[in-house]
């Protein structure tokens, strides 16, 4: 699916743009998701920064509330992810298949970490 540029906000063009300059100044000859993240973490009246702080705050609880509330998850999934089990800051998901209901235990791991203290849920995809 070809990238349509011209479609982007203006604030979503400058993002791009600064990944682009990110990626260049790193040596890099593409953009990867990280140089994008880095980039609208670097906005200075961007709302992604702040909203990291804010997810980061969250207790699991709230985040399953959030989710079950935009019909994201499922209360079957919600009760799934309230049982998952963190190893530091890392939480490693039960399945190898990249589908909703992983992406559900995804949302709902960030929540695992407490107050001010973010878990990382990650998943090992089978090697194809």
């Amino acid at each position: 699916m070809p990238f349509h540029f011209e479609k982007l906000t203006i604030k979503g063009q400058e993002a791009v743009a600064n990944a682009q300059m990110l990626a260049t100044e790193q040596g890099h000859s593409q953009i990867e998701p990280l140089h994008l993240l880095e980039s609208l973490l670097n906005e200075t009246e961007g709302v992604i920064a702040p909203l990291l702080e804010r997810i980061a705050a969250l207790t699991a609880p709230a985040v399953a509330i959030a989710l079950l509330d935009l019909n994201l998850v499922t209360p079957a999934q919600a009760q799934q992810g309230a049982a998952l089990k963190t190893k530091g800051p890392a939480l490693e998901l039960p399945s190898q298949e990249l589908n909703s209901a992983t992406l559900a235990l995804l949302a709902l791991g960030f929540g695992q970490g407490g107050r001010g203290n973010l878990v990382v849920p990650y998943l090992h995809r089978a090697q194809s």
